[in-house]
């Protein structure tokens, strides 16, 4: 979760398309969506933590090999804190944003596997399932350069929670499994995904070039902070309540967050062309 954001800004500032870039990761997740339910099922759980460990070291492997692709880092004179990053305009109410939106989602992607399980699914059939979901981000990173840089970073932020709220409605009023599915492939990464780079490009447009990577990793520790205070309570609120309720609340959630940011007033750099 660490380096999540500064991969993610390697892939902005490299001589290639961010989308011919982050693609792979998502098709990287996919197959190993389906490799892990494989393993799940034929060889054991237990087992995965090695092909995971497996899986880390190609990543160091691939890691050492980018400085290729990137442009010469300048050095920073001046330190950068924390607290000069916190004190920008907007930085703060965009970080409460940020905190309610992964705060719900993070708890629905950890959720969603046992909840289909627990409606009857195979596990093997819920692998398959989160694996289609994740190739459903295909389409909105290879054409991302011709939405992002096109809307305005607040209608580019409500979209994402409109879309949280059609998920969670379907969840909390919709017991039909089948339509639950049809739903998760259409709106579940689609969100997720599409705020990883509204995120890139909020920051891009409110924060100067020296404190960016500053700012990405305050937002991944808000990420972090928020899904465990949203995971405990998950919890607790599943073992006494059941999914419909926690549905429910994950839907009131998404409605908070769309007023949010309705009162944000966040600028957007037209000139600024973060995905080309």
């Amino acid at each position: 979760n660490g380096t999540n954001p500064i991969i993610e800004r390697m892939a902005i500032l490299s001589r290639f398309k961010y989308g011919s870039i982050r693609v792979w990761a998502t098709i990287g997740y996919a197959v190993a969506t389906i490799i892990a339910g494989l393993i799940y099922k034929n060889i054991g759980p237990y087992s995965l933590y090695i092909f995971f460990a497996i899986g880390e070291l190609l990543c160091v492997i691939g890691i050492l090999g980018t400085h290729s692709i990137l442009p010469p880092i300048e050095k920073i004179v001046e330190k950068v804190s924390m607290t000069s990053v916190f004190k920008i305009k907007h930085i703060p109410f965009y970080l409460i944003i940020v905190c309610l939106f992964y705060g719900v989602t993070n708890v629905h992607h950890l959720y969603l596997p046992a909840m289909l399980k627990q409606s009857g699914l195979p596990i093997n059939y819920v692998s398959n399932v989160i694996f289609v979901s994740t190739l459903s981000e295909v389409p909105v990173i290879l054409l991302s350069r011709f939405y992002m840089n096109r809307f305005t970073n607040k209608q580019l932020l409500m979209s994402c929670f409109i879309l949280l709220v059609i998920q969670f409605f379907t969840f909390s009023f919709i017991s039909s499994v089948i339509l639950q599915i049809i739903i998760v492939f259409l709106t579940k990464t689609v969100a997720t995904m599409a705020f990883v780079m509204i995120n890139l490009k909020i920051i891009s447009t409110i924060v100067d070039n020296a404190r960016q990577n500053s700012a990405l990793s305050l937002v991944s520790a808000c990420k972090s902070f928020s899904s465990i205070l949203f995971q405990m309570s998950a919890g607790y609120l599943i073992d006494f309540t059941g999914y419909q309720m926690f549905y429910f609340v994950l839907f009131i959630g998404s409605i908070i967050g769309m007023i949010l940011v309705f009162f944000f007033n966040v600028p957007t750099n037209k000139e600024l062309k973060v995905f080309h």
